[in-house]
């Protein structure tokens, strides 16, 4: 199967990324025990039709607000309140996680919770009548990415306030339509709207919200040949955003869903024919390879079970919590292999010995108590068994590290 080729933006640069598409790769990203991904597909901006303005982002965040209820159990008494002064207002350090919600037109193999995180410092402005935010990247040496990832700096985002949410309308600077067709030949309009979520006590724990993004072919990317058939295209993310003091102390929440895993590549070996397992890369497993999670933490004491579908089977482990609060997935087993030349399957099992999964793992999006998003390091490395030596394209040893994300479906499907 050949990945999808699709685009996303930073609020500082344009970067590409692929959606995984072979069948080991949608299987939890056990990555290296397949000796690699099928290849190909366009750098550029996929084939489109046009169509209609991008939805309103100020109408989404009101809805998700409207829909989702406090990582508290109380209810906030007005959670569409805009603050008006800079003590009530969003400020100092935090973690937001976006996920893809939509395509239009949508790609071959569109992969819906493709998803990614960046790190934000809020500085509010106030004049007692509303509040304006100014997000800049509170990574190190102002990155707004996380830890080890390949470093995104730029002007921070200026938001600015209004009855229901924080809005931002922009033109941002054109870009190309292809590897070998770089220049300033598509134009991109971006909005964003983040709406806040309140505690029973009144104050704002979360801004959720929706990121819309609206591609169209201009004029000089006509004369200079870009293929792209209409010319427009849009794809929108659902955003979630909690302060990084929200991710300490002891751990206790439920879990019961399916979940999708994306990953951030922050370096590999192996994987020189892969594109998007490179540093800077990303991938997410195919919906139908969404693993269930079940089970719950309380004040660390963790009983959570993973069930991950495989191509040739399913595996089965736990969640584990350690002593200084943050969770652990063992994804170690053996799997099949394929050829990336080729696409097609070499061996269905026992090519490679993989070990490895997600350490430093934290709930970072808990409603009514239920845990919907995590966020963890991923480390794997997969070595090839003797079957796997006997062909060419399994005969590689591998290692990937990267950050993941687990999405549930429920966010996914309810967009």
């Amino acid at each position: 199967m050949q990945p999808t080729s699709t685009s996303f933006h930073a609020p500082e640069r344009r970067r590409r990324t692929r959606a995984a598409g072979g069948a080991l790769l949608a299987s939890m990203l056990l990555l290296a025990a397949c000796g690699g991904s099928g290849g190909g597909g366009s750098d550029g901006a996929k084939a489109t039709t046009t169509v209609a303005a991008a939805p309103s982002t100020t109408a989404k965040a009101k809805e998700v607000v409207d829909e989702t209820t406090t990582t508290t159990e109380a209810e906030p008494a007005d959670a569409n309140a805009m603050p008006t002064e800079e003590d009530d207002a969003p400020s100092s350090d935090w973690v937001m996680v976006r996920y893809k919600v939509s395509e239009d037109p949508p790609g071959d193999e569109f992969a819906p919770g493709l998803s990614d995180v960046r790190l934000y410092t809020i500085e509010p402005s106030c004049d007692g009548d509303t509040c304006d935010l100014a997000l800049s990247g509170s990574g190190e040496g102002g990155t707004f990415n996380l830890p080890d990832l390949t470093e995104i700096g730029g002007d921070p985002l200026e938001l600015a306030g209004g009855d229901e949410a924080w809005t931002q309308e922009e033109d941002v600077e054109p870009y190309g339509c292809s590897a070998d067709l770089e220049g300033p030949y598509i134009d991109s309009h971006e909005s964003r709207a983040f709406a806040p979520v309140r505690d029973g006590d009144g104050e704002i724990v979360a801004l959720v919200g929706q990121a819309t993004f609206v591609d169209s072919l201009n004029a000089a990317g006509k004369d200079a040949g870009c293929n792209i058939a209409e010319g427009e295209f849009s794809y929108t993310y659902d955003m979630v955003m909690v302060p990084e003091t929200q991710l300490e102390g002891d751990l206790t929440f439920d879990v019961n869903g399916d979940f999708v895993q994306s990953l951030e590549v922050a370096s590999s070996k192996g994987y020189e024919d892969e594109e998007r397992f490179l540093a800077g890369g990303q991938s997410v497993t195919l919906p139908k390879f969404a693993f269930a999670v079940d089970g719950s933490c309380d004040a660390g004491d963790c009983q959570v079970d993973v069930s991950m579908p495989l191509p040739q089977k399913t595996q089965e482990t736990e969640m584990t919590a350690s002593d200084d609060g943050v969770l652990s997935v063992d994804q170690s087993t053996t799997s099949g292999c394929y050829d990336p030349k080729t696409g097609k399957d070499v061996f269905a099992d026992g090519a490679y010995d993989g070990t490895g999964g997600v350490t430093e793992m934290l709930p970072i999006w808990v409603v009514d108590g239920e845990a919907q998003i995590f966020l963890g390091r991923y480390e794997h490395t997969a070595i090839p068994t003797e079957l796997g030596k006997t062909h060419p394209a399994c005969s590689t040893e591998q290692h990937i590290e990267g950050w993941v994300t687990w999405v549930s479906t429920d966010l996914i499907e309810d967009a």
